[in-house]
């Protein structure tokens, strides 16, 4: 599934309302992307929850603490 990034500029606890989720479907459509299927969207709730109820082991601090000193060398050069 092709993917599309979406500036968040603001985020709210409301339903999205019928003009948003239109022109969000207008904009998948003008992409040429396809609309999540029910499976996509079943997937994405379970990594969330998944994600949510995650707790980080010392090997996955070592591994985000070099990564993120490897992106300040690459940077600094």
């Amino acid at each position: 599934m092709a993917e599309r990034v979406y500036r968040l500029e603001f985020v709210s606890n409301h339903p999205f309302t019928d003009s948003e989720f239109d022109k969000w479907r207008e904009t998948m459509m003008l992409s040429g992307l396809n609309l999540p299927s029910v499976y996509d969207v079943e997937k994405k709730v379970a990594d969330v929850k998944f994600a949510m109820n995650y707790s980080f082991n010392e090997s996955d601090i070592e591994a985000v603490t070099f990564h993120l000193f490897c992106r300040v060398i690459v940077t600094a050069t």
